[in-house]
């Protein structure tokens, strides 16, 4: 009996050893990969307004760029930064833009790929102080399997009904006309994120539409474009359209 005893002890020991070794001194097994690092927690700097890509939200496909607004002028040296699952990118040179230079962005090369994205941004104010802020957002791929493939087609129609878009998210191609219809008894709008500055694609933006009036927008720019409805954001009425090349 005792000699039974000792050989099982031997051998938990040895196995135990064993996958001490593997993992090597002082470390654990992994059981996270780069892409699912935890979200940060959003960080606000003075006179932020609002910015693209929003805060948390997770696109199929790399945005073309980064934008932040503020209610404030910016000036020099404010700066923009950009890590993906925790590797720093090259990004263009972080331009201010607009009237009364409230607007800070830079580009975003496109073959990025999955993985969580990181924008750290510092803005500054003529007297040269400067306040830092942060958000994330996530690209994953995968997603673009539940877009509703609508490519090949001059012109799709998407219903405002029930508080939302239908379809929520589609696929077109370049020069495709996407027409808006309100179904419901309740003003609607089609606004261009972020909100509420509705500048990223500005040309895509509506005047309120009451029951029964249509509004339509072709779209010629490859990409990934988010839009929703301001008069009822963020309680989920918002869209997503892929613009296929």
């Amino acid at each position: 009996m005792h000699s039974k005893a000792r050989r099982a002890s031997a051998a938990v020991l040895a196995v135990t050893t064993l996958l001490l070794v593997s993992c090597g001194p002082g470390t654990k097994p992994a059981t996270t990969t780069p892409s699912s690092r935890s979200l940060p927690q959003q960080q606000f700097a003075a006179h932020y307004v609002d910015s693209a890509p929003v805060h948390a939200k997770t696109f199929a496909l790399v945005p073309d760029k980064v934008l932040i607004n503020f209610d404030f002028s910016l000036a020099e040296p404010s700066a923009i930064a950009v890590t993906k699952d925790g590797i720093a990118l090259p990004i263009g040179t972080p331009t201010i833009s607009g009237p009364n230079s409230l607007h800070l962005f830079s580009t975003l090369p496109s073959d990025g790929g999955d993985g969580l994205y990181v924008v750290n941004y510092k803005a500054c104010w003529p007297d040269r102080s400067c306040h830092d802020g942060r958000f994330a957002f996530t690209v994953d791929s995968k997603t673009k399997t539940s877009y509703l493939d609508m490519t090949g087609k001059k012109e799709v129609r998407i219903e405002m009904q029930d508080i939302k878009f239908q379809p929520v998210a589609a696929i077109i191609s370049k020069g495709t006309k996407v027409t808006w219809t309100n179904r419901d008894s309740v003003p609607h709008f089609v606004n261009t994120d972020p909100h509420p500055s509705h500048n990223v694609l500005p040309e895509l933006n509506s005047l309120d539409l009451t029951q029964g009036q249509s509004y339509s927008f072709t779209f010629n720019t490859p990409g990934e474009w988010s839009y929703h409805c301001s008069a009822h954001f963020p309680q989920g009425m918002v869209g997503r359209v892929i613009v296929e090349p």
